[in-house]
């Protein structure tokens, strides 16, 4: 195995990830402090076939995070978060194991710093005019009109929530405060930053700051391509010099876009960073990005991704990285993002789950037995399809759990959504959950965690059964895969609303003008109001609870609103896909 993050070894000397990952979630389960964490950390620990019933622990577990009061919550979480940093242990390059507390501690050989500056305009337009139109096209294809009417037909489909709409809207309504020197006090660091749903070219063409932490090859390149031709996008690239190199009397380059391509052919230069092998190193370099470029805070985006036990020490790794920087800088300082999965269980707004009550009674009611859905359901899945509605749960004092019951006030109520397939596995369920559990607990820092849906990556394409699966899905409404450039649009929209949420408490600046803010409250905040008053649907005022940060601005396919659970038409859709598409 190479160096970096890894699985402890047991007494044959192998590194299984079984073992390790259950302790894991054992762990969040006894933090919550009670009874029924305890118990389930003791059936977790027992279950013999974790690889297929892992996931009704870890549904389990997110009700009674859900449920508990947030202090209880935000400690399981913790312990979650503390038990893979401290299960995990970082292999050295002779073999030996230290902790990762130790490893993160002491940074090796540290990186150097190669800068890109944009300013030569779209590829193929040269003019300083062509340049000047970068940010504009990008602020119209993020959230212009037509980004607009795209996301409300979403909406309208079920595909994402309603507040999706909303956030493009006051973004519009705010367009100039999303280019360049706006974006100015803010450093984007970007782990895994050249995966395919990554916001990294968005941020670029917007003229941000971007630090992306990504092996060398074809994507980087790209990367810096695209800054090179941005308009005011500048692009930091960690690199390691050759021992010839460091003997040299060429002081490190602040590079510029037209040496800094051709300096990728250097041999004595290896661009880019593998994020599990070289954490503590990457953790100093934005320390050093950081305080050089004299930005006010920091966004660590955690995009890597990668198959099997890999996503998981990829996922720890991006946690080290964060909580190392939040632990130098200050926690006012650093801000948190992922594209959180709806391959997870959480809760999800009320309006939601009545709206996939009620497309499974309507499918009850109105397809007859004979339907092409209902005998693949029963010729693939035995019993049929799964309903996706799970019984509601009831927030109560001291965290009690009343399964089913009315609530004294409604708005207690808490619906919780099972979106694991078992397809993905155990390993993807715990990288996932890491990250749901590090938004819950970020708090006082800004967090970034809103759902991104199946989308046709490389990632997912790679295996045939798994394309033809996600085409397949667009059979069974309101489910719908995504082409990977929508995602990454919108998803960089979405970002950059969560954001700017204490923009004007930076910057000084009023809110709006008023003219704009009583537009925006036509149009969108009293609909809104309106709708949750009405449904009941989730609040999402800051500290209503920590579980009630993966319910707003979902991008989900529609998997919180189909009448089925998606792992339960997972072989219907196989079929569907096959037939027709």
């Amino acid at each position: 195995m190479a160096s970096g993050v890894c699985f402890p070894a047991d007494a044959r000397g192998v590194r299984r990830t079984t073992g390790p990952a259950k302790s894991v979630w054992a762990a969040a389960a006894l933090g919550l402090g009670n009874e029924e964490g305890a118990a389930l950390a003791a059936e977790l620990l027992a279950e013999k076939d974790w690889r297929h019933k892992y996931a009704k622990h870890a549904v389990r577990l997110a009700e009674l995070q859900s449920v508990a009061p947030p202090a209880r919550c935000v400690a399981s979480c913790e312990a979650g978060l503390t038990a893979a940093a401290e299960t995990l242990q970082w292999l050295s390059e002779d073999g030996s194991c230290v902790s990762l507390r130790d490893a993160m501690n002491a940074p090796g050989r540290a990186f150097r710093t190669a800068i890109v500056r944009g300013g030569g305009g779209e590829e193929g337009e040269g003019s300083a005019k062509g340049a000047a139109r970068t940010i504009e096209r990008e602020r119209e294809r993020l959230f212009g009109d037509a980004a607009i009417a795209r996301a409300r037909g979403w909406a309208e489909d079920g595909c994402v929530e309603p507040d999706v709409v909303d956030a493009l809207e006051s973004l519009k309504a705010r367009n100039d405060d999303w280019a360049g020197d706006d974006l100015g006090d803010t450093l984007f660091a970007l782990l895994g930053g050249t995966s395919e749903l990554c916001p990294l070219i968005p941020l670029l063409r917007l003229g941000a700051h971007v630090a992306v932490v990504a092996r060398e090859g074809a994507k980087l390149e790209e990367a810096v391509s695209v800054a090179a031709r941005s308009e005011r996008g500048t692009l930091y690239v960690p690199y390691e010099a050759s021992s010839e190199d460091e003997a040299s009397s060429e002081p490190p380059p602040r590079a510029t876009t037209t040496i800094v391509p051709d300096a990728f052919a250097d041999p004595r230069r290896a661009y880019g960073a593998d994020l599990i092998a070289r954490a503590p190193e990457i953790r100093a370099w934005l320390e050093s990005v950081f305080a050089n470029g004299r930005f006010e805070r920091i966004v660590v985006g955690a995009y890597a991704y990668a198959d099997g036990e890999a996503h998981v020490r990829a996922t720890v790794a991006s946690d080290l990285v964060f909580a190392g920087l939040r632990e130098t800088l200050g926690a006012s300082r650093v801000a948190v993002a992922f594209l959180s999965s709806p391959g997870t269980a959480f809760p999800i707004p009320r309006a939601a789950w009545r709206h996939a009550k009620g497309r499974e009674r309507d499918v009850a009611a109105n397809e007859p037995w004979f339907h092409w859905r209902k005998l693949v359901g029963l010729a693939c899945g035995g019993g049929g399809f799964v309903p996706n509605c799970r019984a509601p749960l009831a927030r109560e004092a001291g965290g009690d759990v009343s399964h089913g019951k009315e609530s004294p006030n409604d708005s207690d109520r808490v619906y919780v959504h099972d979106g694991h397939v078992i397809l993905q596995g155990p390993n993807y369920a715990l990288a996932k959950t890491l990250q749901n559990w590090r938004a819950a607990a970020a708090g006082d820092a800004t967090t970034s965690a809103n759902m991104a849906p199946g989308s046709r990556t490389r990632s997912m394409r790679h295996v045939k059964a798994v394309s033809i699966a996600l085409e397949g899905q667009k059979h069974f409404p309101p489910l719908r895969p995504f082409d990977a450039d929508e995602t990454r649009e919108v998803m960089a929209s979405l970002l950059l609303c969560d954001l700017g949420a204490d923009r004007d408490a930076r910057t000084g600046r009023d809110a709006a003008p008023r003219n704009e803010r009583d537009s925006r409250r036509t149009r969108g905040e009293t609909r809104r109001a309106e709708v949750r008053s009405n449904e009941g649907a989730m609040t999402h005022e800051k500290n209503a609870h920590p579980m009630d940060v993966f319910g707003s601005h979902a991008v989900h396919g529609g998997t919180w609103r189909c009448p089925w659970s998606v792992d339960s038409i997972g072989r219907a859709s196989v079929v569907a896909g096959t037939l027709w598409g």
